[in-house]
């Protein structure tokens, strides 16, 4: 896992805690030394907001962890892209947005839906 922050840290941990070996990586001296010092877990209410909504709305092919052969549901972020948020280039309908015209830190370059590619180099490919 490259970048071991809040978003690569939740996703590495749920990885080992699924049964996965799992190697990290980060840029932050003082994040490598906590994690050798004190391993990396989750805590507090990750599965809330996880796997636990999947759940409540009874979304059987989502929120569960990846295992051989099962289907895959993954966000590949890149947290040094920027990008300029763009309303019309959106894939939603709605246009209606607090960010337009700024550029934020981090951009998803692909999502992938049961396995195959929704979003790829930020476009949809579907």
């Amino acid at each position: 896992m490259l970048g071991c922050g809040a978003i690569g840290g939740t996703v590495a941990a749920g990885l080992v805690r699924d049964g996965h070996d799992v190697v990290v990586c980060d840029a932050d001296p003082a994040v490598v030394a906590a994690i050798k010092a004190d391993g990396l877990r989750i805590e507090g209410p990750v599965e809330q907001f996880t796997a636990r909504p999947a759940a409540i709305g009874r979304l059987a092919a989502h929120g569960r962890p990846l295992a051989p052969g099962s289907p895959a549901n993954l966000v590949l972020y890149d947290p040094a892209g920027r990008e300029a948020v763009d309303p019309a280039a959106h894939a939603s309908k709605g246009r209606n947005t607090p960010f337009a015209g700024m550029t934020l830190p981090g951009r998803v370059v692909a999502t992938f839906l049961r396995g195959s590619a929704t979003v790829l180099d930020g476009k949809l490919a579907r």
